[in-house]
């Protein structure tokens, strides 16, 4: 590409980025209706396939789910698939579904696969700039379907996904979303590794063609490799898949909650200070107007937006949402929000919810002891950590009902006391101030608990068992 075609994109990609922060400052409120959900690959396509299955059915046994969960949760949001059966849709007219409809997210749903049969856990993609080799195999992987399309040239305007030219110009189409995909992606990854307990790759960024035209904040979700076995056993389970389509829900849920929120306070204020200053403007001298039997009629500046048509079921409590419960790996890394790797825009944003306080169970505070005479520096004893306010407990259960709590309902245990989080009664066994006086009862819990895990908390509010562990170190 010569000097002068490139420096006319980048000029263009200029202009776009700052139409595109000018259309994010827009303090209008804003409500998320209609979200379409892309189930990868399908029919003649059949995507990535491991020793027992397929790619394009582990999609759309997803894409059906995580729509169903939220057409049951949420009203008032419209569900749009790309495919609900075993068809071939070209990846450019994913896209068009999207746009066509005025969708507010778009949502791709993928299962990723490696030579390297080790390879396991979960990625979030949004349309950028590759870095490294890894990204950008990783892109040409699930693009590599156009070749299957009837005259993909010409749909594609002759680009291919390591063209340096078509990467530019597919940013700069999705540079308007890049920070809201950002969000929803690093909200998706947080489910994956903090509610199912999967491996956290992160975000990045790659030229991915689904992604290409889309007009709206989009994502591509690898949800898992198949070419692992053990990932591609908990893909294909009932169970799997419903932890995975509930991560994807909440995440969505969260997003939408987020948006919301923070346009509406926009909007707020801006609606005050745009009060204040008609109120502070000094009006003009005017001749006297004769009056007449006209009465003039409001001009509205706002879009009105019609609700869209929504097809209801009969509707279900977030019962049906599977309470996810699993072990979580010492050895998992924790990644901040928003870290998109690779990504030469350096969005590397941090910004998360503040987690509303969790009410501390009651526990019998030990006496404290006397400060030892020598000058040596004690070893941390429950006491300390108690007053650090690290505690750890183990959690067994979590339900929309309230469980009544008695021995015969939990297994015999008697110690079991439950905390209400997000609406969901979480049930807890102990409280103890180590990792290590927890790792014995842990053990002899799971036994008939499989599915429990440990919960760290600080001060009432959950922190990873690496934080605490940092602290009472």
């Amino acid at each position: 590409m010569n000097k002068t075609k490139y420096t006319s994109i980048l000029l263009l990609f200029c202009t776009i980025y700052i139409y595109a922060q000018n259309g994010f400052t827009q303090t209008q409120a804003y409500t998320i209706k209609t979200v379409v959900i892309d189930a990868g690959h399908g029919g003649k396509d059949p995507g990535a396939v491991g020793k027992v299955a397929k790619e394009k059915d582990i999609t759309l046994a997803l894409a059906l789910k995580t729509g169903n969960y939220i057409q049951k949760n949420i009203p008032g949001v419209k569900i749009i698939y790309t495919r609900s059966s075993d068809v071939f849709v070209e990846l450019h007219k994913r896209a068009e579904i999207a746009n066509k409809n005025n969708a507010d997210v778009f949502i791709s749903i993928h299962v990723n696969a490696s030579t390297n049969k080790e390879a396991y856990g979960t990625d979030t993609w949004i349309m950028g700039l590759h870095k490294n080799k890894a990204n950008l195999e990783v892109a040409k992987l699930e693009n590599k379907v156009i070749m299957v399309e009837d005259n993909y040239s010409t749909k594609y305007q002759g680009m291919s996904a390591d063209s340096t030219e078509a990467i530019i110009i597919h940013t700069m189409m999705q540079s308007a979303n890049i920070e809201h995909s950002a969000r929803l992606a690093s909200m998706v990854q947080k489910e994956f590794r903090e509610r199912v307990g999967r491996k956290d790759r992160g975000v990045h960024t790659a030229p991915f063609m689904v992604l290409w035209k889309t007009t709206m904040p989009s994502i591509l979700i690898e949800t898992g490799f198949i070419s692992n076995t053990e990932e591609e056993q908990f893909l294909i389970t009932e169970q799997g898949q419903d932890y995975m389509a509930s991560a994807i829900y909440r995440a969505f849920k969260d997003y939408k909650t987020a948006i919301e929120t923070k346009s509406n306070i926009a909007s707020k204020q801006d609606q005050a200070t745009q009060s204040i200053q008609n109120q502070t403007t000094a009006p003009k001298q005017q001749e006297p107007i004769k009056q007449t039997n006209t009465t003039p009629q409001p001009s509205y500046s706002e879009k009105t937006h019609t609700e869209p048509t929504i097809v209801t079921q009969s509707s279900k409590s977030l019962d049906t949402i599977p309470a996810i419960v699993s072990q979580q790996s010492n050895n998992t890394q924790t990644k901040p929000l928003y870290s998109i790797q690779d990504s030469t825009l350096q969005l590397v944003k941090t910004e998360t919810t503040t987690p509303q306080p969790i009410p501390k169970p009651t526990v019998q505070t030990v006496e404290n002891q006397p400060k030892p005479v020598q000058q040596t520096i004690p070893p941390k004893t429950s006491e300390t950590k108690q007053k650090e306010g690290i505690t750890y407990s183990i959690q067994i259960a979590a339900s929309k009902q309230i469980i009544e709590i008695k021995p015969e309902n939990f297994k015999g245990f008697t110690n079991v006391y439950s905390i209400q989080e997000d609406s969901w009664n979480k049930y807890y066994i102990g409280t103890y101030y180590t990792f290590k006086e927890i790792s014995v009862p842990f053990q002899q819990i799971k036994a008939k608990y499989p599915e429990a895990f440990i919960v760290a908390r600080k001060d009432g509010k959950k922190i990873t068992i690496q934080q605490a562990k940092s602290i009472t170190q």
